[in-house]
């Protein structure tokens, strides 16, 4: 019996062993935790760097430890840092430094190795609602070469530069194109071709089928009536069945204001239909994201822009139900779009932003009496009125957004500027019902949906006639929690020396 004892226990001993070895070669992972890219230079704010003295990329761990991985390079009026998008899966980051004119974009992949993607390209490629795109898997990134000339051009089109998004090489070019849309990983593309007078007189819509690309419809302007097309965007191919949103002016003729016109094209039958078309109160400027669609994630509806004449960057947003081919005001007007020479850190509202799981879009109104509202659309339910949440008194606005990972909630920030007064609000979108969070003196800020933490510059006053200092926070979103990663320069005798800001980007 004795033997037998030592025998079981010597066996039991031995599986204990083999499973801490098992363990041992095979350990659950741990996660990294999150690093935040960002820009830090001397200075007060974000646009107050010298020209001489730019800063540096950095990535910060949360105990506030730096590690620059580039340096911002010198270069007459230096402008911006500013982010361009980030891929679908999370893996890489795209950057514009550089001026309004002249910039350099760049990428940062999984393992914060940074590629060169684009030199000598104009802010317009970074600025937003389209003109940079990952394919769906991610593996491809394209982005619009505009022209140096392009805010002067009458019918503003780039080069299109596709380009492999794991190490810059670039994979095809195609010219003359006005707006191109990647988001399916199928690319479909407006084309513009000019007159002698730089006007566009007629449009190639072309689609990639996977195979190979092919233009599927061509459009004629009316150029008897000196009519042509000055602005275009365009959906991913779904099925047989690609969406075009066309600006139209005609200077003679029964019509002689700008028009939208929203085409429908059958890449099928290689034919084209005009389905709506409307006057716009104001003009498409090339400088500008007032043409922009997004697809409802059923696939059917579409919502686009067009001008409202209030701003050079403010539209109506429209929903387009395909199958009854009607069209209805979403948000009739005032609704903010990105702008070249409008800087995120100067920006008076929000520009629109679209949930990861492509269900909700964000907009932000603001009315000719500095009134500004949140605007939270379900693309699935086109007909159900927007969530409207006012951002406070006139002269308040929507600094900062950010949408939980899971799509349920939205993070926004309401109220002042500038060091004003505001309050970071979580809107359960299901409901519509806002909670505050925290109130402090917020700016802009970047959200790891992952891990639930938000980056937020949280601008501190320290003495009546004095600029508030500025400071980063980290703000734990399930326990509202909030600790201090950085702080600007020193305060000596109620005077702020050594100033210095940083500029979050991303969560890498």
């Amino acid at each position: 019996m004795k033997q037998l004892l030592r025998v079981v226990l010597a066996v039991m001993m031995l599986s204990m062993g083999l499973n801490v070895m098992a363990q041992a070669e095979d350990p659950t992972p741990v996660p990294e935790p999150p690093q935040l890219l960002a820009w830090v230079a001397a200075g007060t704010a974000p646009g107050a760097q010298s020209p001489d003295n730019p800063g540096e990329i950095v990535l910060m761990d949360a105990d506030g430890n730096m590690e620059a991985i580039l340096n911002v390079p010198t270069q007459a009026m230096m402008q911006r840092v500013v982010a361009c998008g980030e891929s679908a899966d999370g893996r890489t980051f795209a950057f514009y430094i550089g001026n309004e004119n002249q910039g350099t974009i760049t990428l940062l992949d999984e393992d914060n190795t940074l590629i060169t993607l684009a030199n000598d390209v104009s802010a317009m490629s970074c600025v937003g609602m389209g003109t940079l795109q990952f394919s769906a898997d991610g593996s491809r990134v394209g982005y619009l070469d505009f022209s140096d000339n392009f805010t002067e051009a009458v019918s503003p089109r780039g080069r299109l530069v596709l380009a492999d998004a794991t190490n810059g090489e670039v994979l095809d070019r195609y010219e003359n194109v006005a707006a191109f849309n990647l988001s399916s990983g199928l690319l479909t593309t407006v084309n513009f071709y000019d007159d002698n007078d730089g006007k566009a007189v007629e449009i190639a819509i072309n689609a990639d089928d996977g195979q190979q690309t092919s233009e599927v419809a061509t459009l004629f302007a009316d150029t008897d009536n000196d009519c042509f097309y000055n602005s275009a965007s365009i959906s991913p191919r779904l099925s047989n069945q690609i969406a075009v949103v066309l600006g139209y002016r005609c200077t003679r003729g029964d019509v002689r204001d700008t028009q939208w016109q929203f085409h429908l094209v059958d890449t099928d039958a290689r034919s084209a239909t005009l389905v709506q078309s409307g006057t716009t109160i104001g003009r498409f400027f090339p400088f500008t994201r007032t043409n922009t669609l997004v697809m409802a994630p059923d696939g059917a509806t579409v919502f686009f822009t067009v001008p409202d004449g209030l701003y050079n960057n403010s539209v109506s947003l429209k929903a387009m139900d395909l199958a009854s081919s009607t069209v209805r005001d979403v948000v009739p007007q005032y609704v903010a779009m990105p702008s070249v020479s409008i800087l995120p850190y100067d920006a008076r509202a929000h520009a629109p932003l679209l949930s990861p799981d492509g269900r909700w879009l964000a907009v932000v109104t603001s009315d000719p009496n500095s009134n500004a509202d949140l605007n939270v659309i379900d693309l699935n339910a086109p007909n159900l009125p927007p969530i409207n949440i006012s951002a406070g008194s006139s002269g308040d606005t929507v600094v900062e957004m950010g949408f939980s990972g899971d799509g349920s909630a939205l993070y926004f920030i309401a109220g002042g500027t500038e060091g004003g007064d505001n309050v970071l609000f979580q809107l359960e979108l299901a409901s519509g019902n806002a909670m505050r969070l925290n109130r402090g003196h917020y700016g802009h800020g970047v959200l790891d949906a992952e891990s639930g933490t938000m980056a937020l510059i949280d601008w501190r006053a320290f003495a009546d006639d004095e600029a508030p200092q500025l400071t980063l926070v980290e703000m734990n979103l399930a326990d509202n929690s909030q600790s201090t990663m950085y702080e600007s320069g020193t305060i000596v005798e109620g005077k702020l020396t050594d100033a210095s800001f940083i500029y979050p980007l991303a969560w890498r």
